[in-house]
């Protein structure tokens, strides 16, 4: 059977076993019975397994999208996975269904309404159709038919799954075992083909193709969490990497400097980039002209100050860094900043675009103003003056996507008002939130320890910085990969129950956070799930 069963199915084949056993005795009907129970059992279990291996699909999707040229190649592995498995389950369900067919003599359409309850087939303990069905006319080693081909079927899966580890299937032990030793109730031993289908009732051969999808379920589920696990093991250990620009202003006054942060966007305390100031040859690398290394480096960030006279100006470059593979990688950057003579200037003082249903505070001056003579209009929403050259904006939801414009004019000394300048900006929705547990590496492996000192989920918005923006999960689902084991949660908080999960989930498993809802600006929120890898 393949490895990491749930208890529950542990069971269910614990009872198969004993039911084929108390069969090769003769014991009463009952015991058909006992194997429609089981039966259903395995198709409840089953049906169950099929929801856990999908949502392993949906985070593999939504690693994707996140970071596809660094999961892609491993996403296809995975469709490869879904394909061959969803023929090899279409195969043995045609066997379920040609089997009743020819042992209870109906028709497609009927045994199709019968065949997973199988509490409505007639022939329950007829062996001598099912044996004729698998083991053909007159097979003493029942090989030459239906059953030898299963065989081979199953055989050809496993070696595509092996094919499709490549050099990570030592790290998967797939059971699907066809090369056993096999005996019947008198010790003497059979083949593959014999123990699983000569000479059983209906019923048993039955729950037995059944167990057969299940072991294939639990196969597809460890291959697919094998190679979502091996998605960073030959890239950066971090989930991004671009080269970036950040100037404090694309525009300056007369007299000022242009100042910008070039860096990587995902330091590694292990690794310092190297980057230069020049136009470079992007096929090949090289110089034109003689370029500027940085030498002035804090945290991982190049720190670059430089001036111009009026006008545009453009800085360009390349961010040189190590692969963890030994690979020179190189990204290049390009930004452009304009030099104004001195003017207004308008500017939010947390965001550079409107958020709807925010109040948007904003710092707006004149050069040689009192910021009491300085009118401030705006051309949708509203804009009130709080004092000091300060003003809060707020918009309504019927502008997300559009833009806004503040008007500013100034009153002189001599008391004329004159304009002092238009500017626009955009007007955008609050993004949606995203989980995540701190300290935890949903790419890599995490201690037990981070997670259990971590004891919370949380949300956050990426890459959004406005302050006073907060959100609170409030329920969760948390599942233990490879078992039936999962915990419904209500709030953020590790229960005692969940810190068990934890700590009873060995090296290499995974943990699913999913189902996660939160709260957060007056709206509810359902947010994408997180997976853990245990250290």
């Amino acid at each position: 059977m393949a490895g990491a069963l749930s208890p529950r199915q542990k069971m269910i084949n614990m009872m198969y076993l004993v039911l084929t056993a108390l069969l090769a005795l003769n014991v009463s009907k009952d015991i058909l019975n006992a194997f429609v129970v089981v039966n259903s059992s395995l198709v409840v279990t089953n049906k169950n397994f099929d929801s856990k291996v999908q949502n392993s699909y949906s985070i593999f999707e939504n690693a994707l999208k996140q970071n596809p040229g660094k999961v892609k190649e491993y996403y296809d592995k995975a469709m490869q996975v879904k394909k061959i498995t969803d023929e090899l389950i279409k195969y043995i369900q045609g066997v379920k269904v040609d089997v009743v067919m020819r042992t209870d003599k109906i028709t497609k359409d009927e045994a199709l309404k019968v065949v997973d309850s199988i509490v409505a087939i007639k022939a329950k303990d007829n062996f001598d159709d099912p044996t004729r069905v698998f083991c053909g006319v007159g097979s003493e080693k029942c090989t030459g038919a239906i059953a030898s081909e299963l065989k081979k079927q199953i055989e050809d899966y496993k070696k595509k799954l092996y094919d499709i580890l490549g050099k990570d299937k030592e790290k998967v032990k797939l059971a699907l075992i066809t090369d056993g030793k096999y005996y019947n109730a008198d010790r003497k031993q059979q083949n593959w083909e014999q123990y699983n289908f000569q000479n059983l009732v209906l019923v048993a051969a039955l729950t037995n193709l059944n167990r057969m999808i299940g072991e294939v379920k639990n196969a597809e589920f460890d291959v697919v969490n094998q190679l979502f696990s091996s998605v960073d093991a030959l890239n950066f250990k971090f989930d991004q990497l671009k080269a970036r620009v950040v100037p404090k202003s694309k525009i300056v006054t007369v007299g000022e400097n242009y100042e910008a942060d070039i860096f990587v966007a995902a330091w590694d305390s292990k690794k310092t980039p190297e980057i230069y100031i020049g136009d470079f040859d992007t096929v090949t690398w090289q110089p034109k002209g003689v370029p500027l290394k940085l030498e002035n480096f804090v945290a991982g960030i190049g720190k670059y100050i430089t001036s111009g006279g009026i006008g545009d100006h453009v800085l360009s470059g390349i961010v040189k860094i190590m692969s963890p593979t030994g690979e020179i990688q190189y990204y290049p950057f390009k930004d452009e900043f304009k030099v104004i003579p001195s003017t207004s200037t308008v500017s939010p003082t947390k965001m550079n675009v409107f958020y709807v249903g925010l109040v948007n505070p904003v710092s707006i001056s004149v050069p040689g103003t009192a910021s009491d003579r300085i009118v401030a209009s705006i051309s949708a929403g509203s804009i009130v003056r709080k004092g000091n050259g300060n003003f809060d904006v707020t918009v309504p939801d019927a502008l997300i996507g559009k833009t806004v414009n503040i008007n500013v004019s100034a009153t002189t000394a001599s008391g004329t008002v004159k304009g002092a300048g238009s500017y626009t900006f955009r007007v955008m929705g609050i993004p949606k939130p995203e989980s995540y547990i701190p300290g935890a590496n949903t790419f890599g492996k995490t201690n037990k320890s981070v997670l259990i000192q971590a004891g919370s989920l949380m949300a956050r918005l990426v890459g959004f910085v406005y302050e006073g923006v907060n959100f609170t999960v409030t329920s969760y689902t948390i599942t233990q990969a490879g078992s039936a084991k999962n915990i419904n949660v209500s709030g953020n908080k590790f229960t005692p129950d969940v810190k068990a999960l934890i700590n009873s989930t060995k090296s290499g498993g995974l943990l699913f956070f999913d189902n996660i809802k939160a709260v957060g600006n007056g709206k509810s929120y359902t947010l994408s799930p997180v997976s853990v890898t245990i250290q």
